[in-house]
């Protein structure tokens, strides 16, 4: 049997899914295989790749926002004392931004990702990624320096996105509060992140409140014969491109189908330049009329022929 489910709400965070979810629990149904939004056939997934790849999700990062408070005694602008409410913040958010103290780690997972994506790279870092295992504390301190995505896949990333202050330019606030957005990683969740931001908050006498939550996903089973089917259709239909697992920072529907099934897949089988992917969610978000073919043609593909 074959399902289409679509939700409404999923970019508000609904609960769509959610109850699509619980509907087919309630049936007694399970899945073979789930595939939805997440990785695509993209031009360069990392910076310096001299082809293509395909890159299927196969967990997403988790999802938590903090509300950081300072208190203190407010007052006019004019005779200002030292460490106001508003300077303690800064300087949390400053060493937050300039210490990033959440642990790395390379999942195996994620080591597989960078093993097969190797090829595409040039010399030196051909050489480190296809010998992870001799190059692994040399690769956890260049990645980082690399790109943001170098450090995303190694670790929770905080980044503090909204603020308060006071009503008027003169006045020093009572109650300032930023808030930051976290995406927890696989190895240090929710709780072992808000631990880690307690800390440094506790420095600077600030409260933190948590806003919303959620742990990363289970990670899909790439050894799977389910994985392994998705990866032939796209060597057959993108001859001329690599595949690999990939690790989703964003957050999808996908997500609430690991109760149904082990092969929870995110992948969009339309090819995507690096400039179109940059675009998701921003100004001029679009794709190719081409490329929705392709992904027309991928998907017939998939039916016609599975057989597991």
């Amino acid at each position: 049997d074959v399902y289409l489910e679509y939700s409404i709400n999923e970019e508000t965070g609904g609960d769509g899914a959610a109850a699509a979810m619980r509907h087919l629990k309630e049936k007694g149904i399970t899945l073979a295989l789930v595939i939805d939004e997440g990785g695509a056939v993209i031009e360069e997934p990392v910076s310096g790749m001299d082809r293509p790849y395909a890159v299927i999700g196969i967990t997403e990062k988790g999802y938590m926002d903090l509300k950081i408070t300072a208190r203190g005694k407010g007052g006019h602008s004019s005779t200002p004392p030292r460490n106001t409410p508003a300077a303690r913040l800064f300087a949390f958010a400053n060493e937050i931004e300039r210490k990033r103290p959440f642990r790395k780690e390379l999942l195996p997972e994620v080591v597989e990702m960078f093993t097969k994506m190797a090829p595409s790279f040039n010399f030196p870092m051909r050489l480190i990624l296809g010998n992870i295992w001799l190059f692994k504390p040399l690769l956890m301190a260049l990645m980082p320096m690399v790109s943001p995505f170098g450090e995303a896949v190694m670790a929770t990333t905080c980044c503090f996105t909204m603020m308060r202050g006071s009503d008027a330019a003169n006045v020093i606030p009572k109650e300032p509060y930023l808030v930051a957005n976290l995406r927890t990683s696989a190895h240090q969740g929710c709780d072992a992140s808000l631990a880690v931001m307690q800390k440094y908050a506790k420095k600077y006498d600030l409260e933190i409140e948590v806003l919303m939550r959620r742990d990363a996903s289970p990670i899909s089973n790439i050894h799977s014969k389910e994985y392994a089917y998705v990866t032939q259709c796209v060597a057959e239909l993108f001859p001329d491109v690599g595949v690999a697992p990939y690790l989703i920072m964003g957050g999808t529907d996908c997500r609430h189908f690991h109760a149904l099934t082990e092969n929870a897949l995110r992948f969009a089988p339309v090819p995507m330049t690096t400039a179109q992917s940059a675009s998701c969610h921003a100004v001029d978000e679009n794709v190719t009329v081409t490329a929705l073919a392709e992904g027309v043609r991928f998907f017939k593909h998939f039916l016609k022929n599975y057989s597991l």
